[in-house]
């Protein structure tokens, strides 16, 4: 599967200070877990929209989530969809338990919103 053509962009969400939180919590993780999390990051951008269950789920609104499991953890990327075929990752983090914990969503619904109101801007 394609897809549809063309693979999407994928950008990383950069909050004022130029720092990137989902790329920093991936640097933190170990070099075979970071080479399978960036596998599926690869695979959302060749799949764009057409990305379905068990991949993605939709957390709220137009924000989603990447799933993945490696050795030890779910971890989780937020994402959301914006103009230009691009997905902006907005915040990773590691699953411990059934539910999106509300303090995950809250971050990454902020950091959407963030991103959305600076670019709004531009």
């Amino acid at each position: 599967m394609s897809g549809g053509g063309e693979a999407w962009d994928v950008e990383y969400y950069e909050m004022e200070s130029g720092r990137s939180p989902v790329f920093e919590w991936l640097q933190d993780m170990g070099e075979e877990d970071q080479a399978l999390a960036l596998g599926y990051i690869d695979q959302l951008a060749r799949l764009g929209m057409e990305a379905k269950r068990p991949l993605v789920r939709q957390l709220e609104g137009k924000l989603y989530e990447l799933r993945w499991k490696d050795r030890r953890s779910q971890r989780r990327v937020a994402y959301f969809a914006a103009s230009g075929r691009r997905f902006v990752l907005v915040h990773g983090f590691t699953k411990k338990q059934q539910k999106t914990p509300k303090r995950e969503l809250d971050t990454a619904l902020k950091r959407m919103k963030d991103h959305e109101r600076r670019s709004g801007r531009r």
